[in-house]
């Protein structure tokens, strides 16, 4: 499972939401994938360097999950891709209300 992105079927843009699990994406909805934890690998690297802007999402308040979330940004961006990191501070993306999570997609995703 590691060598893919959960959700990325359900991607309907040159841009993507990455978060950490499965109901971060199923709470962001169409757009949102998720790595399967704050670890990815090449391949997932590979996945998402496909897409022209990629917004990393993982858990606020935690501070492996920020740190790993710019680990992943930098090795996005020395590929060329476009990053922005965003830190809910104290949010898990999962835990929003669905309509600030449907509001914070629309404006990433310009829709």
């Amino acid at each position: 499972h590691k060598s893919i992105l959960y959700g990325i079927d359900l991607v309907p843009h040159t841009t993507v939401v990455v978060c950490e699990g499965m109901m971060d994406a199923w709470r962001l909805g169409p757009g949102a994938v998720s790595t399967f934890g704050i670890d990815y690998t090449v391949a997932q690297i590979r996945l998402l360097n496909e897409y022209e802007k990629v917004f990393i999402m993982f858990d606020g308040g935690e501070e492996q999950a920020q740190r790993q979330a710019d680990n992943l940004g930098n090795e996005l961006n020395v590929l060329g891709t476009d990053v922005e990191v965003i830190d809910l501070e104290t949010s898990d993306p999962g835990d929003l209300p669905q309509d600030e999570a449907d509001s914070i997609m629309k404006e990433l995703l310009g829709g």
